[in-house]
């Protein structure tokens, strides 16, 4: 019964042919490149995408796994200020574990251009849908080896 309510849920509510198998996603994200300053992302030029930069960045202390400090910057006329404002600071040692990002499409004519701001957490949550202008973004997120990969079973990602 359980499994005929899932399916017209996915069918009716959802507008999904059908729900995944019910497996674990044991992909975890890697925001380990990010934390070079030197980062960019890797925008095809088929995506319409213009632009991308980090606005927010969650650190997480090593130290501690409860202990975070978010940074967050105006990145408008410096795309690089979340870098800048970072290396201001003393900061010990740290993991990434969460990112904004801004991206911005080209301008349809006559029309502003659309921006996308959404985040990224390790270990694998993303706030980006998988249609429209999204999967373009993700499309991105995989040429700019920040996507998702399968985790060992030590706990690293492969």
């Amino acid at each position: 019964m359980v499994t005929e309510l899932q399916r017209l849920f996915a069918k009716n509510i959802l507008k999904m042919d059908s729900l995944g198998d019910g497996s674990i996603d044991k992909r975890v994200y890697d925001l380990a490149p990010a934390k070079n300053a030197d980062f960019t992302f890797n925008i095809a030029p088929d995506l319409g995408i213009t632009g991308a930069v980090i606005t927010r960045m969650r650190l997480t202390l090593k130290s501690s796994k409860k202990e975070r400090i978010t940074l967050e910057a105006n990145t408008a006329k410096k795309p690089k200020a979340i870098y800048e404002l970072r290396d201001e600071l003393s900061l010990p040692p740290h993991l990434i574990t969460q990112l904004a990002v801004k991206v911005t499409f080209e301008a349809e004519a006559g029309k502003r251009a659309k921006t996308r701001t959404f985040n990224i957490t390790y270990p694998n949550s993303c706030a980006l849908n998988h249609d429209g202008l999204d999967l373009k973004i993700r499309k991105m997120l995989a040429a700019s080896g920040l996507e998702p990969r399968m985790m060992e079973q030590g706990g690293e990602a492969v």
